[in-house]
């Protein structure tokens, strides 16, 4: 694994304990029985505290969404959060970074890979600043973290 190819890894990892941190701590709803992360609450309470400079990838060049256009799935620019304070755009934009991964075909076509790249740490940027506005989310997201490098030096990973 190449120290991009880490950075993936490790970004996915770290977005997953902290999605498991906000449910452990006062950002879980309740959606239909399933429980998810509460993302508008945490951004409303963290979003205008989060100090992102504007120049960072995430705000100055945001992450695309797969949308549907003539019956294909196809990236356009994502301005829906156009207006909002830059630590709330940079927190969706951090989001969307993490759903390209795992639903929009990301890191498919070699030519997107160096801007993919970026984008991945300007997110885990997002994400370590996010832990540092609130101590409770990362200490549960430290031992959620302490777990998965257990388990995976226990199975020889």
């Amino acid at each position: 694994m190449n120290c991009n190819e880490m950075n993936v890894f490790k970004f996915i990892r770290n977005f997953s304990c902290f999605e498991y941190a906000m449910k452990e701590t006062a950002y879980l709803k309740d959606s239909g029985g399933r429980a998810e992360p509460d993302w508008e609450s945490f951004v409303k309470k963290c979003g205008r505290e989060l100090d992102i400079p504007e120049n960072n990838l995430l705000l100055s060049d945001p992450p695309q969404v797969q949308k549907v256009i003539d019956g294909k799935a196809k990236f356009e620019a994502n301005c829906r959060d156009n207006g909002k304070p830059s630590g709330e755009r940079a927190i969706y934009a951090m989001k969307t970074v993490r759903n390209n991964l795992f639903h929009g075909g990301k890191l498919v076509r070699q030519e997107d890979f160096p801007r993919d790249y970026e984008l991945i740490e300007a997110a885990q940027f997002v994400l370590d600043k996010c832990l540092s506005l609130n101590k409770t989310i990362a200490g549960k997201h430290k031992s959620c973290l302490s777990e998965h490098i257990n388990r995976s030096r226990e199975n020889g990973l």
